[in-house]
Parts: C-alpha cells; sequence; structure tokens
C-alpha cells in the first residue's frame, strides 16, 4: 500500500476526520443538532396547541395537528355569526350528513366517501 501522509485511521479502528467535514452525529452538512431540536420543539408546541383547542371545543382543533410538518398553515377560517356560535358549542368531529358539518367539514370528504366514488367511477356502483 503506497503510504500518502499521515495515517487516517485513530487507534480505536474510526476514521478520525475532523468533525468539520463529517459532523459527529451523522447529519448532513451545514446541518446542527439544534436546528433538529428546535423541531422536537415545534412539534411539542403544535401538539400543546392542538390540546388547548380542543378543550376549548373550536371546530379547527382536530385539524390543526393533522400533518406534523405543515404546523399551522392550513387552519380554517374562523366562521362568522350564528355558525360560529353553533360550532363552537358541539364537539369538533367529523358529520356523516355534510348539509349539518361545519365548513372545515365540508371542505374534503371523509375516506369512506372517497372510497364510494372512486369504486363508483369503475365498477357502476359503491362498494358494499
Amino acid at each position: 500500500m503506497t503510504d500518502c501522509g499521515p495515517s487516517t485511521t485513530s487507534p480505536g479502528g474510526r476514521t478520525a476526520s475532523p468533525s468539520r467535514f463529517r459532523p459527529a452525529w451523522g447529519a448532513p452538512h451545514g446541518t446542527r443538532p439544534a436546528a433538529r431540536r428546535s423541531d422536537a420543539y415545534a412539534y411539542a408546541y403544535a401538539y400543546a396547541y392542538a390540546k388547548a383547542l380542543q378543550a376549548t371545543r373550536v371546530p379547527v382543533a382536530h385539524r390543526v395537528f393533522e400533518g406534523a410538518d405543515r404546523h399551522f398553515t392550513h387552519a380554517d377560517p374562523v366562521p362568522a355569526g350564528k355558525e360560529a356560535i353553533e360550532s363552537m358549542a358541539r364537539p369538533a368531529q367529523h358529520h356523516v350528513n355534510a348539509a349539518s358539518a361545519p365548513i372545515m367539514d365540508r371542505r374534503t370528504p371523509p375516506v369512506w366517501q372517497l372510497t364510494q366514488r372512486r369504486c363508483t367511477a369503475l365498477h357502476g356502483r359503491p362498494e358494499r
């Protein structure tokens, strides 16, 4: 083997490259452990916020924590007037009857409805 300068292997058998080239925590270049830690804080904050909303029975509550990666980007608009008062009075839930649903539930149909539509499109009748 050709000697190309000082040995790159430490006595422990691991490659001894400077930490600026390969970080100790195995993350890609330019990332710090603090960045990942702040993600954990954001996650915990979002969870606590969603729980607080559920406690106050705001209709948005069970949607806020839908995706951990997108915390508050898809919050629903606040309903106004009579509808707001009604939606505050009842707990957040998915309604089977779309007509009686609050705004946010009307936006995206439940999964079973999507499945039914897909089956109808493919076979001409809903799945039994």
